[in-house]
């Protein structure tokens, strides 16, 4: 959620809790940020057990777990599908990773 909406949404509505949880479907994936009313649009931390990154946005897929954006910078969430919950289809498949990568971006550890 954007800054904008965030403040929106605790204007309008006054929640006691407000709570901002990404998440992907082919892994089972989240993070979930409880403090918005202190830093809007947050994606938060990656819970239990999950392995999330920020990296370098880019629409080509060209970027890597370790094209880490500096501290405060906007990128591109990825995850590490080695989990016994993750979707195992772009797993040796570079054709389907490469279309994935208009999405998200996946690696593998």
């Amino acid at each position: 959620m954007t800054t904008e909406l965030t403040e929106k949404c605790f204007e309008k509505f006054k929640p006691e809790v407000f709570v901002n949880h990404y998440g992907s479907t082919e892994v089972y994936t989240f993070s979930i940020c409880d403090y918005l009313d202190k830093k809007p649009a947050c994606a938060g931390k990656a819970g239990f057990h999950q392995q999330l990154r920020l990296v370098t946005p880019d629409p080509l897929g060209n970027v890597g777990p370790n094209d880490l954006v500096p501290t405060g910078e906007p990128g591109e969430i990825i995850v590490n599908i080695d989990s016994l919950e993750a979707f195992k289809g772009y797993w040796k498949r570079p054709d389907a990773n490469k279309k994935s990568h208009s999405l998200w971006v996946v690696f593998h550890r």
